[in-house]
């Protein structure tokens, strides 16, 4: 039977000390020697942990006289890349929804979503020569949420700044305590479905887009808890409302309560 390389290059890469010598190795060859200066083992324990890289294929040792110096083989690693790049995508997306099904206030706190306490089971599963990763089904990331809703014309020629603007804006509203802050600048604002496309609505003008916001808090009184944070922040001064990249008195605003929540 064939050898596991899989299982070699991961058994090889679980350990530390094997770890710092394959570092060493990305800055060129080395002896055994050279390797062993930074660790406080003896030369038997070095030679061992060269044995385990080499037969993992992380390593190769050729003979230069008396001398066997030791050559990283990258490749060898590129196993195990592709076996996590399977999963990368999968955990990215798992990770990024994953919350704490409990206390909507300390989900926040957490920032990630997950309380420090929190638990999180992934659990494998073998399917032929393949270990598949199940991730729990998270939960409504904001159930039955209230909203609040802009509709707003901006100079296509400004949306950069308004970007700018609204990056820092939005800091500020999940900082005191906003679920979820989403700017978003109109792409397909045309539709045969619809009398009243989105730039009527914002009553857009030659040369502007339409940016469609919302801003998502726990309830009506969070909504107005957090804004009135907001409206108290030194960093929302922002003076002469002349110099904002958009008119205020062109904007639609209004606030929403849930009607459906799938």
């Amino acid at each position: 039977m064939p050898p596991d390389t899989l299982s070699l290059t991961f058994a090889a890469l679980a350990d530390p000390t094997r770890r710092a010598i394959l570092a060493r190795l990305v800055c060129g060859d080395a002896s055994a020697t050279e390797l062993a200066e930074p660790f406080h083992i003896s030369a038997p324990a070095i030679t061992k942990h060269l044995k385990v890289l080499e037969r993992a294929g992380l390593i190769s040792r050729s003979r230069q006289a008396q001398f066997r110096p030791c050559k990283l083989e990258p490749q060898a690693l590129q196993q195990a890349s592709a076996f996590l790049e399977q999963y990368r995508q999968c955990w990215e997306q798992s990770l990024d929804r994953l919350v704490y099904d409990g206390d909507p206030a300390a989900e926040h706190a957490c920032g990630a979503g997950l309380t420090p306490s929190a638990t999180v089971t992934i659990t494998f599963t073998e399917q032929g020569d393949q270990t598949l990763l199940n991730f729990p089904k998270p939960p409504r990331r904001h159930p039955m949420s209230y909203i609040d809703g802009f509709v707003l014309p901006v100079p296509e020629n400004k949306l950069e700044d308004y970007r700018v603007m609204a990056q820092q804006a939005g800091e500020i509203w999940m900082e005191h305590g906003a679920l979820a802050y989403k700017e978003c600048v109109g792409e397909d604002l045309s539709s045969e479905f619809a009398n009243n496309s989105f730039p009527r609505i914002a009553g857009a003008q030659e040369g502007e887009t339409v940016i469609f916001a919302f801003i998502i808090y726990q309830s009506r009184e969070h909504r107005d808890e957090v804004n009135a944070k907001v409206h108290q922040d030194p960093r929302m001064q922002c003076g002469d409302m002349k110099d904002l990249p958009f008119d205020c008195a062109r904007m639609n605003y209004g606030g929403f309560t849930t009607l459906v929540d799938l």
